[in-house]
């Protein structure tokens, strides 16, 4: 459902933008990257603070979809939006 204030069209924060529906595939991939961390570290291959990155980046991927989702219209936690 779109709605017209002030001449601009907004569209009802259920509908997902273009731009955003690969962040998913961006989370799998960040997902396949600590398992492949996991099993060089496990090997021996690589130290364990590669694993650190591989968390960190995961993180950082989450706390930006979540920023981005609250931006755009997402519902908080209690409610609200």
């Amino acid at each position: 459902m779109n709605n017209k204030i002030a001449g601009v069209e907004q569209s009802a924060p259920s509908t997902m933008s273009r731009g955003h529906q690969g962040h998913g595939w961006m989370m799998i991939g960040c997902g396949m990257m600590l398992a492949l961390v996991v099993i060089l570290v496990a090997t021996g291959a690589v130290g364990a603070t590669l694993l650190l990155g591989a968390v960190a980046c995961i993180a950082m991927m989450a706390a930006m979809m979540l920023m981005m989702s609250r931006s755009m219209g997402g519902h908080d936690h209690h409610g609200n939006g």
